[in-house]
């Protein structure tokens, strides 16, 4: 059958592409057809529309020109008469429109009496203006004029309206014939829409059941085997090069590799079955192990807790050193500038002692030149006193002429003598000012050695506080790298009290995995045997 032949997904899109092309089919054609209606309509309504609009303008242009003749009557303007002149061209323009588009001969009978009255009307009108002008504006209006020009009037009316009419007739004549041929084209539309409802309809219906067929067969293979027999060697009919086709072919692939499948499942499940006891045994065998680890391993975080504690007392015992070793550089450091301080009050010290052995040195000298005057002194009143004597002895020569010789020779005498004594105390105290000044010589030659001798142990001192000072520092570093390596094996060992807790951990949960390892394993015995049940229910030879 030519069905079978035809992929299932053309079978289902047949009846929707034979709707399809008959329906684009029937809208080629109505569209032609209304485009050329519509062609044809719109011309016709517009010719149409300007008759009746240019019969309407006729019409108009009458009833004006009837007024203006009506005014003229009473007051013979003449721009009555220009203004009749210009209703008459615009007339006479509606006319010449309507007579081109005239499309039968009644029509145009009726323009050319139209035209043929307005020329007469128009005529009388004129002649009358002229009999006017030519009277000077006296001319009388006589009846049968009027009623002449009445007559026309009314001729003229009479078939303008009737010209009208006829044109809207004809446009409404028109509309009515387009909306029967629209409703032509919409029952042509519905009867071909029924049509191609209908053709689409069976083509689905056919299509259906040779699917439903096919399914049918397919699904009670299935129902056979996982309700009936289980028999895995049945297959389908698989002609044809459809879906369906394709889909028995797989399904018959399908129950090939599944029966094979099974045959090795089957073949498989004893062994699979002692491989899920000697995992429980070794599942078994590992949680003993396991918790034998644990407790080791709670030993060794027990230890790492102790040596953490000691490597927190060490960095307390060397920061405490350090704080010490800061607090002697300190110290020192002070001591040094204290050393500095006292060098330099002992250096200006051995200078001012210098300075005032200088000066002793030379009041001594200047002593001893004055122990020089005091001799010459000396010498001078021992002079005095021979010289004192001999006056005395030259005055008793004289006798009373000489008294008053011997009275200052003994003034001279006494005073000398006063000089002598003088003398002699004052080279006493010279001679004592001497040793005095020999002796403080001593004793700054002694205090400015000592004073030496205090700069240089002052030095030696200050050597000694940098010594200390470096040896603090000294200290100090090594205080601090103690810090710092107690602080490292403290994080050390907190890193490895953190590895030996996730150990502890893992360890813990290894025990509960391998229980629950232990459980699978006899879960996997139980579903093997579950297995084996299941399989040997099937057909595979």
């Amino acid at each position: 059958m030519l069905l079978n032949k035809m992929r299932l997904g053309i079978k289902l899109l047949l009846a929707p592409v034979i709707i399809l092309i008959m329906m684009l089919c029937f809208s080629s054609y109505v569209l032609f057809n209304l485009t050329h209606v519509s062609d044809a309509v719109d011309s016709m309504i517009n010719d149409l529309k300007v008759q009746a609009q240019e019969a309407g303008l006729v019409l108009k242009s009458v009833n004006k020109k009837q007024i203006v003749v009506e005014r003229y009557t009473s007051n013979y303007s003449q721009d009555l008469v220009s203004l009749f002149k210009i209703y008459d061209a615009e007339l006479i323009a509606a006319l010449n429109v309507l007579k081109t588009k005239a499309d039968n001969q009644k029509k145009i009978q009726q323009l050319e009496l139209i035209d043929d009255l307005n020329k007469k009307y128009t005529s009388a009108f004129l002649t009358m203006t002229e009999e006017v002008v030519a009277s000077d504006g006296y001319y009388n209006f006589t009846e049968e004029l009027e009623a002449e020009l009445r007559e026309y009037a009314d001729k003229l009316s009479a078939i303008s309206v009737n010209l009208e009419a006829e044109s809207w007739q004809a446009l409404s004549s028109q509309a009515r014939f387009i909306n029967r041929s629209a409703k032509q084209l919409s029952n042509s539309s519905m009867l071909v829409t029924a049509i191609a409802f209908i053709v689409g309809l069976l083509i689905t219906l056919i299509v259906s059941k040779g699917i439903k067929g096919s399914v049918k067969k397919l699904a009670f293979a299935m129902s056979e085997i996982a309700h009936g027999e289980a028999d895995l060697t049945q297959r389908l009919d698989a002609e044809g090069k459809d879906e369906l086709a394709y889909l028995a072919n797989s399904f018959n692939e399908f129950m090939a590799s599944l029966q094979t499948i099974i045959s090795k499942v089957k073949n498989s499940t004893a062994g699979f079955e002692q491989a899920a006891v000697m995992s429980e045994s070794v599942s078994h065998s590992t949680a003993d192990k396991i918790n034998q680890q644990s407790q080791e391993t709670q030993l060794i975080a027990t230890a790492i807790t102790e040596l953490d504690a000691s490597s927190a007392e060490v960095a307390n015992i060397s920061r405490q050193t350090q704080q010490d070793s800061e607090s002697a550089k300190e110290q020192a450091i002070k001591g040094k500038e204290v050393v500095e301080l006292s060098v330099q009050s002992m250096q200006k010290l051995a200078n001012e002692v210098n300075q005032a052995s200088t000066v002793i040195g030379s009041l001594a000298e200047s002593s001893e030149q004055i122990g020089s005057v005091s001799d010459v002194i000396l010498s001078i009143a021992e002079q005095t006193n021979l010289l004192a004597l001999n006056a005395a002895i030259e005055a008793a020569r004289a006798g009373e002429t000489g008294r008053g010789f011997a009275v200052v020779a003994d003034e001279v005498r006494t005073l000398a003598n006063r000089t002598h004594d003088s003398t002699n105390e004052i080279q006493q105290i010279i001679e004592k000012l001497q040793t005095d000044t020999q002796a403080a010589v001593e004793v700054m030659e002694r205090g400015s050695s000592l004073a030496a001798e205090g700069v240089q142990q002052s030095r030696e001192a200050g050597s000694a506080l940098n010594e200390i000072t470096a040896a603090s520092q000294s200290v100090n570093d090594m205080a601090e790298q103690i810090q710092v390596a107690t602080r490292e094996q403290s994080d050390v060992v907190s890193s490895v009290q953190e590895s030996v807790c996730s150990i502890q951990q893992l360890a813990d949960e290894t025990v509960v995995s391998s229980k629950m390892s232990e459980e699978s394993a006899q879960n996997i015995k139980n579903i093997t045997r579950t297995i084996s049940d299941l399989v040997s229910r099937f057909k595979v030879d």
